[in-house]
């Protein structure tokens, strides 16, 4: 999630924000602060990043921010939480959404923490009346979405070049298993069987990295349907074959796979949290057509 607040940082130059606000951003981690992005789902939002129904109304001095955000991740360790919010318009309009800078420690923020799959940190988030300053405001008022959804398109490329990373891992662990592993006086990987899963994992691990490869190349590409749809295509292999890589990789390894004590159970629990980043499967064929072939 930080890498997607990186996005939106990078888009800054050239919005109304101030100078002050940029350099803070920018140097949050060399000054030892963390900070989570963005607090872009809410309850019942399934994904639709203008899905906001969390408001904050314009006051002499700034906003008042209220509202509920969901599962944010890593939000327990920052410091800083960029937050969507309506300036004006209905739950589902596209436009009227603002982006702000919010404290976590500011008077009215309160954290529900839980862990994740892959044994993460996130939080619900309820925003009751938090005072935010006008300098706090991100880039120009009611426009706020371009933003987020920029942060969100670079976050979903990172998270499928890190499923291949993931992918390749669980090849090279699961080879070293079956070639040292014993079974009938020889090693596992000396059966047809195993060998054939093995080709089987690493072809689905080449094509999420081709076409991770071929939407990294396009993501500047100023036809944004065409940059959605690979980056969409990607999201979903990703998942579908992210899962399968890690679930044979599970499989193959027998009883221990299982276990906490073996790195590959890691492996598939990462793996699952990734196919539910920035849209599942299920969401990114709905939206932009099925990438899966």
């Amino acid at each position: 999630m930080r890498i997607a607040c990186s996005g939106v940082v990078r888009h800054l130059p050239g919005t109304r924000v101030t100078a002050k606000l940029h350099t803070d951003l920018m140097n949050l981690p060399e000054s030892g602060c963390t900070y989570g992005f963005t607090a872009i789902t809410e309850p019942g939002s399934r994904y639709q990043l203008e899905h906001v129904a969390s408001r904050a109304e314009k006051t002499e001095t700034g906003y008042v921010l209220s509202g509920t955000k969901s599962l944010v991740i890593d939000a327990p360790l920052a410091d800083i939480i960029l937050v969507p919010a309506r300036t004006s318009g209905d739950t589902q309009d596209v436009d009227g959404i603002s982006l702000s800078c919010v404290e976590t420690q500011a008077a009215g923020v309160s954290l529900t923490e839980c862990r994740t799959i892959d044994d993460g940190y996130a939080a619900g988030i309820q925003f009751a009346d938090v005072l935010v300053p006008e300098t706090s405001l991100i880039g120009e008022k009611g426009e706020g979405l371009r933003l987020v959804k920029a942060g969100v398109d670079m976050a979903t490329l990172a998270v499928c070049a890190e499923a291949v990373g993931i992918m390749q891992a669980v090849i090279e662990t699961t080879a070293e298993y079956l070639q040292t592993r014993q079974q009938f006086g020889q090693p596992l990987s000396r059966f047809q069987a195993m060998q054939h899963r093995m080709a089987d994992m690493y072809v689905a691990m080449k094509r999420v990295e081709s076409i991770t490869r071929v939407a990294a190349l396009e993501f500047n590409s100023d036809d944004l349907l065409h940059r959605q749809t690979l980056l969409s295509g990607a999201k979903i292999r990703a998942g579908r074959d992210g899962r399968y890589v890690g679930e044979q990789g599970v499989q193959l390894h027998g009883g221990i796979g299982v276990t906490d004590e073996s790195i590959i159970s890691h492996y598939l629990k990462r793996l699952a949290a990734i196919d539910a980043l920035f849209g599942n499967g299920q969401f990114h064929s709905g939206q932009y057509g099925d990438g899966s072939d």
